[in-house]
């Protein structure tokens, strides 16, 4: 079975804590709604019956955003507790 949109950007997160990931390497992803994913994840995911039980924790996923020769350029890094 193909892993979902929020299980591959998930595992990008896991596998560079506390790196700022670039947008390019996010978009190798083909995840055209990047941003949608990437609030998913901040927010986790609870189970349906029962709230309180966390199927995903939430991730404390920062952004940054810089111009560079003109263009707007945009980083992401998961803060690893």
């Amino acid at each position: 079975m193909k892993p979902t949109q929020r299980v591959r950007m998930r595992e990008l997160f896991e596998s560079k804590p506390n790196v700022w990931i670039p947008l390019p390497e996010i978009a190798e992803l083909r995840i055209m709604q990047y941003g949608r994913v990437i609030s998913e994840i901040r927010h986790g995911l609870r189970d349906k019956l029962h709230p309180d039980f966390w199927l995903e924790k939430p991730m404390d996923i920062q952004n940054m955003t810089r111009f560079v020769g003109g263009i707007t350029c945009s980083w992401f890094k998961w803060i690893k507790p």
